[in-house]
């Protein structure tokens, strides 16, 4: 848009935004002509809101090179408007993926609340992504003990989500009939070897089993943050364990 004349009943400022405003477009270009005397004052506002300006009189080259670069830009903008209209919607598409799989985690994660076993459970799950590596678990054996599983896999996102649901399927069908804590932790260390190092991943996690007949709990831990245990007089423990990582060093345990 080329303005030569700036009508007394309107302001530059206003009238530049009018013209883009009808122009249904923000990637409009808009050059105001002046003279070296409006400069200073009624056109002083305008060039705040115009994209370029010449002073008359000018050379014919100088308000051609000006026209071209305007096109050039104005040209630019729309491109620049179309790109990000589409990674909007594919972003859009991402995030309803993302969600998506973020329940079909959740879902499959779920774990099974032993009931009819004495024990009271309340479980609080705060996610730091949409997708992520985090979980925990219950498992209910057929003498009655409870095994409790808090795991960590490395990283976020698909991949650290996808991790743990072969964590957890390969935890509850190696370690499920394994008294030793320890030694569930090793089966599923051994097991986890080839896919993780594949993977370039590693799992951290947490294993306590508890025998409400005997009120006992043994447990370990393979480099997670030690479980922590409230007892019934308030006092506070921290269940320190030693263990590597699960998926990096196979004869470790």
């Amino acid at each position: 848009v080329i303005c030569d004349r700036i009508e007394a009943e309107v302001d530059g400022p206003t009238l530049c935004r009018k013209i883009k405003e009808n122009n249904g477009s923000s990637t409009s270009y808009f050059i105001a002509l002046t003279s070296e005397d409006e400069i200073k004052d009624k056109i002083a506002g305008l060039i705040t809101e115009a994209d370029d300006y010449l002073i008359k009189p000018f050379l014919a080259e100088e308000f051609k090179a000006r026209v071209r670069v305007g096109i050039r830009t104005s040209n630019l903008e729309r491109e620049l408007k179309t790109k990000n209209t589409q990674l909007e919607q594919i972003t859009n598409i991402h995030k309803w993926d993302l969600n998506i799989a973020s329940k079909v985690q959740k879902t499959i994660l779920r774990p099974d609340y032993p009931t009819n076993c004495g024990l009271k459970f309340g479980t609080r799950y705060l996610a730091c992504a949409t997708l992520n590596g985090d979980m925990f678990d219950l498992l209910r054996f057929p003498d009655n003990r409870i095994g409790i599983l808090i795991a960590d896999v490395s990283g976020h996102g698909a991949s650290a989500s996808l991790i743990t649901i072969l964590f957890r399927t390969l935890f509850r069908s190696l370690a499920r009939e394994e008294t030793s804590p320890a030694k569930a932790l090793e089966i599923v260390n051994q097991a986890l070897q080839a896919p993780l190092e594949d993977l370039f991943s590693f799992v951290t996690a947490a294993y306590a089993v508890f025998d409400p007949d005997t009120k006992k709990l043994t447990y370990s831990t393979a480099a997670h943050p030690p479980l922590i245990l409230v007892r019934k007089n308030g006092q506070i423990e921290s269940l320190e364990a030693k263990g590597m990582m699960i998926g990096m060093f196979p004869d470790y345990w």
